[in-house]
């Protein structure tokens, strides 16, 4: 009689166990990062204002400068987006016209606007700095690079 209660006892247990277990890994699970380009802006745009020892009248400058460039590239981003939709999707459907290489030059183009806006974006930041913020400026520069190329 003993033993049965000892089995019965083990396997409640063992059910019990696992079910922990299992809500453990589907509820207790930590968020994985962030998608690529899923930009964390807020948090740079902080440091950056850290970094270049910004004041008042020169912070709300650069939030317009910010502002006005991440409203480019997601402009830029949904042409490419709507750009390469067509050029993916001819490997699947052989019977549409053809035209991947005018839609590569269109793309190249939209890239390369990307890379004038974001040196402009750059300008204009290093243009509100002070002379004796301009030293700061390489290390916003390589930290926001960095960013970029992430």
């Amino acid at each position: 009689m003993k033993k049965s209660q000892f089995y019965k006892y083990s396997a409640i247990g063992l059910l019990v166990l696992n079910l922990a277990m299992i809500a453990f890994f589907l509820l207790g699970r930590p968020p994985g990062p962030p998608p690529p380009h899923q930009n964390n802006n807020k948090g740079f745009i902080q440091k950056a204002i850290q970094i270049l020892d910004l004041d008042e009248q020169q912070s709300s400058a650069f939030f317009e400068f910010t502002k006005k460039h991440k409203n480019q590239m997601e402009t830029i981003h949904l042409k490419q987006r709507e750009l390469l939709k067509p050029y993916f999707s001819s490997l699947i459907d052989t019977t549409k016209d053809k035209n991947s290489e005018s839609i590569l030059k269109e793309v190249q183009q939209l890239e390369r606007s990307k890379i004038e806006k974001t040196y402009q974006h750059f300008e204009e930041v290093k243009s509100i700095l002070r002379k004796e913020q301009k030293p700061y400026f390489e290390d916003f520069v390589n930290q926001a690079v960095r960013i970029i190329l992430l």
